[in-house]
């Protein structure tokens, strides 16, 4: 299982529900989102507790970019579903992703760049 952080503003109108829904996921009224594909899924958890898994400086430096942080946990077994539902993130939102190993960028920054070329860096691209 592969794991990274999707950073957007709590008020956003865009969220990975609606994706995981227009995909034809499983939508619960609780955590998580579900999309799978034949032998690959994604799940996709709204978990306002990451945020204590920050050091100060991380949370400036999301602060900075992202006023008032909604956290998503992001799990998928294969690249092809995390990186098309990294593309379908609108290049106009404020977002981040947390790699988990470093990397802390910009969606847009990542955009059309397979997942498999960033998800280990551990530092910027």
């Amino acid at each position: 299982m592969n794991t990274i952080i999707l950073i957007v503003n709590d008020d956003t109108p865009w969220t990975p529900r609606y994706w995981t829904q227009e995909q034809g996921g499983k939508i619960n009224t609780s955590n998580p989102f579900i999309l799978s594909r034949g032998d690959q899924w994604i799940s996709i958890s709204k978990d306002p507790s990451i945020l204590d898994d920050y050091s100060a400086s991380e949370i400036s430096a999301i602060m900075k970019f992202i006023d008032s942080p909604r956290f998503y946990v992001i799990e998928w077994n294969a690249g092809q579903l995390v990186d098309e539902f990294l593309n379908a993130i609108p290049s106009d939102l404020a977002a981040l992703i947390d790699n988990d190993h470093g990397l802390i960028a910009q969606v847009n920054q990542l955009s059309g760049k397979p997942i498999s070329t960033w998800s280990n860096r551990t530092t910027e691209i």
